[in-house]
């Protein structure tokens, strides 16, 4: 089983990676499978992950007790709203127009109340 948790986890770290340079494939979902499979598998995968700057840009700062700064909430809004908006336009059946729609509005409500926003400094 050892191996195989290995192996599942660099299938989705290299799908992750990918999803950094292509828009559609999200890479925070794929990250979090890569972590949980090689903390099932390898702990010398699992501690290289973690000290990865892919770990800390990507997962570490969206750990719910960790404040992200508005700008990075709003870029993942936006970038999420381009995404459910084509998919919308190009989907006719009305349930998953309506499954798109709660998508939306479901990461409005977890990023406007339930992740907590980083407050910046004025620097003088």
């Amino acid at each position: 089983m050892k191996y195989f948790w290995i192996t599942l986890g660099c299938i989705s770290l290299g799908l992750g990676v990918l999803g950094i340079f292509l828009p559609l494939l999200p890479t925070t979902p794929f990250f979090l499978l890569t972590l949980f499979c090689f903390s099932k598998g390898s702990e010398k995968f699992h501690r290289w992950f973690v000290s990865t700057k892919m770990y800390t840009d990507y997962i570490e700062s969206y750990r719910p007790d960790k404040p992200v700064p508005l700008r990075k909430k709003i870029e993942i809004l936006v970038s999420v709203l381009v995404v459910v908006s084509i998919s919308f336009y190009f989907v006719e059946n009305t349930y998953l127009r309506i499954i798109l729609s709660l998508v939306f509005i479901g990461h409005l409500i977890y990023f406007g109340l339930f992740m907590k926003t980083k407050k910046e400094t004025k620097e003088h």
